[in-house]
């Protein structure tokens, strides 16, 4: 009585077995530009993003099982939400508060850099897969909701370190000058008054 059912059985974990050895074979073949990713600061990100690119289309047209727009879109996003991690690390924001703000900026300037181009990669490949290949059927918005938020806190963070130069005086080298006159006194207090109310609204957000 019991036959029928462990034969279902059987079936169901041998179809699921080739299945899985299908998806790591093509998956596999991700292993190499995705471990590079986990350490090329964000700048250098995008020179191996095209290679990447063209393994997953290579999944999407010969894969058996993991060719699904819903599977492909979620490999995109989890290539997305990992370029976000490793800019992420990249960003020290103890420099932009208390540090070097120059190179805060210069890491975000990177880190924006660094997702627009996974955008702009992505759409050229696109439009090459279309021209001459199978149609692409995956919706980007998708894809990059998460960066193009992470990229808009990056122009956030610039603001606050934009303003800490101008209102805190905390980049390299500036230094205040020397006010002549009799209103020379009156203009550096008004200056460092500037200053501390900065630092204190700062700190409140």
């Amino acid at each position: 009585s019991y036959l029928k059912s462990f034969q279902d059985l059987s079936q169901s974990i041998s179809s699921g077995s080739n299945e899985a050895e299908d998806n790591l074979k093509y998956l596999n073949t991700l292993y190499e530009p995705c471990k590079q990713i986990e350490t090329l600061p964000p700048k250098e990100i995008p020179t191996i993003l095209p290679s990447l690119l063209n393994r997953v289309r290579m999944i999407w047209e010969k894969s058996g099982h993991y060719n699904t727009e819903d599977k492909i879109a979620g490999l995109l996003r989890k290539i997305s939400n990992e370029i976000i991690k490793r800019c992420r690390a990249h960003i020290n924001l103890s420099d932009m508060l208390d540090g070097d703000v120059e190179k805060c900026m210069r890491d975000l300037d990177d880190s924006i850099e660094s997702g627009k181009s996974w955008q702009e990669i992505y759409d050229r490949q696109v439009a090459v897969i279309n021209k001459y290949g199978t149609e692409w059927k995956i919706k980007s918005d998708s894809i990059f909701a998460q960066i193009e938020a992470f990229v808009q806190r990056c122009y956030d963070l610039k603001e606050i370190c934009e303003g800490q130069i101008q209102f805190a005086r905390k980049g390299s080298g500036i230094v205040l000058p020397k006010f002549s006159g009799t209103k020379g006194p009156e203009i550096v207090a008004i200056l460092e008054e500037i200053k501390e109310g900065f630092k204190k609204n700062l700190d409140r957000n």
